[in-house]
Parts: C-alpha cells; structure tokens; sequence
C-alpha cells in the first residue's frame, strides 16, 4: 500500500496547505484510497491468474471442459495437479526434441509418455525394401506397421498407457506393448 499511496500523495499540490505529514488528514484519507487501490490491484491480479491455464485453481473446470477433459485414459479420479498436468499437456501438445518431426517417430512417442510419467523404448518395424532393410528391423503384423513399445509400468497402467497410445500413434501402426 506504501506505493499506491506515495503515487497520490506525488499528485497532490505544493504548499502549506497540503502537509505531508502522515498523521494529516489529507495523508490519512490517501492512506485510505491508497488501501482501496491495493485491495483493486490484488483482485484484479488474482483473476487475471485464474485465466491463465498454468496457474488456474477457480477455473480449472472451465478450461478442462474447453480442452476436452478429463481425458478417458486417465480415468475421472485426478488430484488437482494431476489434472493441471493433462491440461497443460493437452493445450501444448508434447513437448521434446526428436529428430523425426512424425507422431510415430520413436523419440516422439518417447517423449509423449515422459510427459505422462512413463519410461519407455521405442523400436518399429517397416516393410521389407531391397537394400534398405539390411541390419534393421523388418516384418509386419496384419499387413500393418507395427511399433513394439517396451515400458516400466504396472498391469493396471499397461491400460492407461494402451489407451493413450492408440488415441497418438498414426492408424497405419499397430501398437505391441511390453510392460517390464
């Protein structure tokens, strides 16, 4: 409050007619204004805040419906953080370096279950090509691609993470999940 009110004891004219000393009345009627400015400023920040997806406590329903969540992978059943993760992740997408720029790019889907707190390698197949496949892995499952998954998780996650991989992995994959 001490800057809102040196900001309008500033406006106030010179002379002896507007003292400055705190106990006058004019500096204590500042003081007051000072005080309702404060408490403005502090309202008005307070909200500002709650519009802003990485800080919302208030609003966070409001943007989960806006974003389309809770996501269905990971159940309805979310602590406050958890939820703001899922938001955040759902509003920025995955976030990580890979030199593959496609969703089914083994460092992207790497770094998609990094933000969902899984550990995990990635290796896929790719059809047989004549003197391209030496060396690599080949084959396919269905007549599809196929990515073979391999991550630390518990039986009750292998659900969570299936269901979060085939909504972000392209339909020409199939998905082949080893849990570790």
């Amino acid at each position: 409050m001490d800057k809102f009110s040196q900001a309008l004891s500033s406006l106030l004219p010179k002379g002896y007619a507007w003292p400055r000393h705190p106990d006058a009345v004019w500096m204590r009627l500042l003081e007051g204004l000072a005080g309702s400015h404060q408490q403005l400023y502090d309202n008005t920040w307070t909200t500002a805040q709650q519009w802003l997806p990485q800080r919302t406590t208030t609003r966070l329903a409001e943007w989960e419906v806006a974003a389309g969540l809770p996501d269905p992978c990971f159940g309805f059943n979310q602590t406050a953080s958890q939820r703001q993760g899922a938001l955040m992740r759902r509003l920025r997408g995955v976030q990580g370096v890979y030199a593959d720029s496609s969703p089914a790019a083994p460092g992207a889907l790497v770094a998609a279950l990094a933000t969902v707190g899984y550990t995990a390698s990635v290796a896929y197949n790719k059809p047989f090509r004549v003197g391209q496949s030496v060396g690599g892995r080949v084959g396919d499952l269905n007549g599809k691609l196929w990515i073979t998954l391999t991550a630390t998780a518990s039986a009750v996650d292998s659900v969570t993470v299936g269901c979060y991989l085939k909504r972000i992995v392209p339909a020409r994959f199939e998905i082949n999940l080893i849990f570790t």
